[in-house]
């Protein structure tokens, strides 16, 4: 059971799932229930902004006949309503209905493709701004490529903007890495690793690459579209910047853009930023220690940075200005240490894990303090959750009593933090003197920033469901609903649920999604995307909110992802299981050879 918008009131989760099952790509329609039920909710709406002259004056001739004194009250009112009605009528228009967004998945075209898509970076990016075509990575026998797709049914044809030969990846470390679009015709993407070609081939580093398409649809262009009897799209490049990068360092972040014009990138020792419009590149830090899985991390604009820092006169978190080129200490090291920054959607709080030290210790180094210790690096568990501003002010301290904090994830559109809250579980080592790790017990969520002087407590969203033995499985948050009223959570070999801020956890699919490689899922609506890993080395592709779960797709095998999404259209690659690379000389790894591209319109627009 679950609460949805009416607290009083529970109702079942319900998951649409459609009669058949073909396990291949399929259109799936909603229920005509629900269709009916929505044309209905219109209707009432248009009939409420509607009013029938001829009923007015029937009320009012019967009001006029009435003789007790409340009658004659009620007359008087209403006649005095009536008329401010009918005056407004006569000099203002009624507001129209505001259109509302229906999500309605349809599969709208597919394409098959000789090799694989992989995916990118920057899937939102990935679609031009016209919604026409998107930039992609194909991998097949010859090597790779990238790519421009169409999306829209009126081009039908693969532009291939460069290539680099199966041989010289065998060979060496090397891929393109799509940025995304400036413009309908203008793309952008780097090239990373020893570069195969162009003025510093044989160089290992990255090149930043401006792209141009023409030859497509529009008045200043050519009217010959790819897939017709005339001359295909075409394309030009140009090498814009290049950097060295040391030997061994895949460490590349890329922060793209394109309404600022600019271009960050970072390894864990440098901070670059690239201006599209003036082609240039500017070194803005490079004397940053290089420490495993610790590297800078921006703020959504590019404005700031924050990284971590462990040295004899620097301990900490610090904060980078981007503009000004001044360093300063957010969360430096004392009784506690605080690590793992991350930035909330909008880029106005930093949130970091937080840990006192070791009894005895004395020193702010790492080592110094009650970290849960990983394999290569610290584990994403602390004692607290710190909250700051960029100015290093603390703006709330998230805790919950005897209990250690993990996992938390920012919501998209509203400054909340959903987290794990566990107890430590006992160490195989036991001269170590620390736990081993924690597992997540229950699922809470804090609001942060109110007006309020006072912080608002951690609101607990529900336990984490053991299995059939009673024993707690590892679970993992996966990302708010767009409401931000509720999380997703994975639950090991149990599903992915759904723990409402006003409801029970309730499950809403069976087998795993792991996330977007941590990513925000694809939001449509009121909806999240799910890509479904299933028994039977299936996937099947869901949209989830706060009530209700509508599968809309699925295909046989595990070679199933997202390559790139806009406001209207999804994109999924689609491998085909029968056909792979394994054990082949061909690839690297095992991988499907050919397979289909989905392209889904995911909304309905409904009128006035």
């Amino acid at each position: 059971m679950i609460t949805a918008s009416n607290r009083g009131k529970e109702k079942p989760y319900k998951a649409k799932v459609p009669q058949h099952n073909t396990g291949e790509l399929t259109r799936f329609r909603r229920p005509e229930k629900t269709a009916e039920a929505e044309v209905q909710n219109l209707q009432q709406t248009k009939t409420l902004q509607r009013i029938n002259p001829r009923l007015i004056a029937s009320r009012v001739q019967a009001l006029k006949q009435a003789k007790s004194p409340m009658a004659l009250l009620v007359r008087a009112m209403a006649i005095v309503l009536v008329a401010s009605s009918l005056t407004g009528m006569a000099g203002c228009t009624i507001l129209a209905r505001k259109p509302v967004t229906v999500v309605e998945p349809q599969l709208f075209r597919t394409t098959d493709v000789e090799g694989t898509l992989q995916t990118t970076d920057f899937p939102a990016d990935s679609v031009s701004p016209d919604g026409s075509h998107f930039l992609a990575v194909k991998d097949d026998a010859d090597g790779s490529h990238l790519v421009i797709m169409p999306v829209d049914g009126e081009y039908s044809e693969t532009i291939c903007i460069e290539s680099v030969s199966k041989d010289w990846l065998s060979g060496s470390w090397f891929s393109y890495r799509p940025l995304g679009w400036t413009s309908d015709s203008e793309f952008m993407y780097t090239k990373v690793g020893w570069q195969p070609s162009g003025a510093h081939k044989s160089e290992r580093g990255v090149a930043l690459v401006i792209g141009r398409l023409s030859g497509l649809s529009g008045k200043a262009q050519s009217e010959t579209k790819p897939g017709t009897d005339g001359q295909a799209g075409q394309t030009s490049t140009e090498e814009a910047a290049f950097f060295a990068l040391p030997y061994r360092d895949s460490s590349l972040q890329t922060l793209f853009l394109p309404g600022q014009k600019q271009v960050y990138l970072n390894n864990n020792t440098t901070i670059w930023r690239f201006d599209i419009a003036e082609k240039n590149l500017t070194v803005l830090k490079s004397d940053l220690p290089d420490y495993i899985y610790r590297r800078p991390i921006p703020s959504p604009k590019g404005d700031y940075f924050v990284y971590e820092l462990n040295e004899k006169d620097k301990s900490g978190i610090f904060i980078f200005n981007t503009a000004t080129g001044e360093e300063k200490p957010l969360l430096p090291n004392g009784d506690t240490m605080s690590f793992y920054p991350a930035w909330s959607f909008d880029g106005k709080y930093i949130a970091a894990y937080t840990v006192g030290k070791k009894e005895g210790a004395s020193g702010t180094a790492w080592h110094n303090y009650m970290l849960f210790e990983g394999e290569d690096t610290a584990q994403s568990i602390g004692s607290s959750i710190t909250v700051v501003d960029r100015e290093g002010t603390v703006v709330d301290t998230i805790q919950v009593e005897g209990k250690y904090l993990q996992n938390f994830r920012w919501s998209q559109n509203d400054h909340t933090i959903g987290f794990l809250a566990g107890s430590a579980q006992p160490s195989q080592d036991e001269n170590s003197g620390l736990p081993s790790s924690v597992l997540g017990e229950g699922v809470w969520m804090a609001r942060i920033g109110k007006s309020s002087k006072q912080a608002e407590a951690p609101v607990y969203l529900g336990d984490i469901p053991r299995d059939a033995n009673g024993t707690l499985p590892y679970s993992s948050l996966i990302t708010f609903g767009p409401d931000s009223k509720g999380i997703f959570c994975n639950v090991y070999e149990n599903g992915a649920w759904f723990f409402a801020e006003n409801g029970k956890p309730v499950k809403v699919v069976d087998g795993l999604w792991p996330g977007f490689d941590g990513e925000t899922a694809p939001v449509y609506g009121n909806s999240v995307v799910a890509l479904v890993s299933v028994e039977e080395s299936g996937k099947e592709f869901w949209i989830l909110n706060a009530d209700q779960a509508t599968k809309f797709g699925e295909v046989k095998g595990p070679w199933a992802w997202v390559v790139a999404n806009s406001d209207s259209k999804l994109i999924i690659f689609c491998g085909d299981v029968s056909v792979t690379s394994d054990n082949a000389t061909d690839y690297p790894m095992a991988f499907p050879r050919k397979g289909k591209l989905a392209v889904y319109s995911m909304l309905k627009s409904e009128g006035n």
